[in-house]
């Protein structure tokens, strides 16, 4: 048995520390999803390599027991994050350090012995039993305030990297409650064994790599068809009456503009056309009577061509690795499939073809200037 259980320690950690190194060389996907990855991979394939090393030695080393003691301080914050990569939020560098504050300062602390009080040690065990509900908390309300967006991602963008990071926080917050129960065990002195705890890091640590995996390389198995959705109410036809001049409407299309280039409302997956005429400050008939009677469209479709000028300029980037899944949601189509059919209409091609195309003039153009 202490073999069998020394073979998963191993097969764990070599898989977690493979899965962090494949992260940070590859050239696809998100750069800062892949690191941020990478990071916690790494860190969670710690906690089998301590206890591999324990079962070997007999004894731990004492600053990888230390990290592997901490890591609960630092699941939180990630959940957190991660929330934000799946929604396209942007994450400061002021923002990652305060996130990650409590957790550096408890391994300085481990490390240093600056805390030598029992009472002291049980006072930062319930330090972080309230960081816990803090940042669960924050999570569950992130959910709520922006379950529009995660719906949308969840059943219309299957396979995509930010499709999985829903996973990988469901997996963090799995071992959140698991640890949680664990301090809780060792404070009521019902301490488990060793292997118990390194057979749950390493079935974690199992799971974390296989997430982070498919973030990566987005197996096909999983991209499953979802149905083509529409904006209810947003297929308006020409308004019962005229009310707009061609000056208002010059004006108001101006606006509109205005409007798209600092706000993007298209990359709003609650829009409407209701709620895009009270960001404009006009009724619901002035905006439908500028987009089908000025402007020779549909609410509908407006909203669509904008999304596809956005994946157009995504594919452009010559530095771009997004796949074309991730490409469909970072573009603010409602699901993959309208992406497919209104790129196709648009151009004739599908993404990747186009794509390819892009590529292929960029390298004649560097072969003529080599000539």
């Amino acid at each position: 048995m202490t073999e069998l259980l020394r073979a998963i320690y191993l097969v764990s950690f070599t898989l977690g520390l493979w899965t962090s190194l494949t992260l940070v060389a590859s050239k696809s996907g998100e750069k800062r999803i892949n690191y941020c990855t990478a990071l916690f991979v790494f860190l969670l394939a710690c906690s089998p390599l301590n206890a591999y090393i324990q079962s070997i030695a007999g004894n731990t080393v004492a600053w990888l027991n230390s990290l592997t003691q901490s890591l609960t301080w630092i699941y939180g914050p990630l959940i957190v994050i991660l929330l934000r990569f799946a929604r396209l939020q942007p994450v400061t560098p002021a923002q990652y350090m305060l996130h990650s504050l409590p957790f550096l300062l408890v391994n300085l602390e481990r490390n240093l012995h600056f805390i030598e009080d029992r009472n002291a040690y049980i006072l930062l065990t319930y330090l972080l039993f309230l960081q816990v509900l803090i940042y669960c908390g924050y999570a569950a309300y992130d959910l709520l305030r922006f379950q529009k967006r995660y719906q949308t991602l969840f059943t219309g963008h299957k396979g995509c990297a930010y499709y999985w990071l829903l996973y990988l926080v469901g997996g963090l917050t799995a071992l959140t409650l698991i640890d949680i129960v664990i301090v809780s065990r060792y404070i009521l002195g019902l301490i488990p064994g060793a292997a118990v705890i390194g057979l749950i890091a390493s079935s974690a640590g199992i799971y974390i790599c296989t997430i982070a995996l498919f973030i990566l390389y987005q197996p096909e198995a999983f991209k499953l068809r979802s149905p083509e959705e529409t904006l209810p109410g947003d297929h308006d036809t020409t308004p019962r009456s005229i009310e707009l001049s061609h000056e208002a409407a010059a004006e108001l299309d101006a606006k509109l503009k205005k409007l798209i280039a600092t706000h993007k409302p298209h990359m709003d997956e609650t829009i409407s056309l209701a709620k895009l005429a009270s960001l404009l400050g006009v009724t619901r008939n002035q905006l439908s009577e500028l987009l089908n009677v000025h402007n020779q469209s549909s609410f509908y479709d407006y909203m669509n061509n904008l999304r596809y000028l956005e994946s157009i300029s995504l594919l452009r980037q010559e530095d771009s690795n997004f796949t074309m899944y991730d490409i469909a949601y970072r573009s603010g189509f409602n699901n993959r499939n309208t992406f497919y059919r209104v790129f196709k209409e648009k151009t004739g091609q599908t993404p990747a073809q186009f794509k390819r195309g892009l590529l292929l003039k960029d390298d004649a153009v560097k072969l003529r200037k080599l000539g």
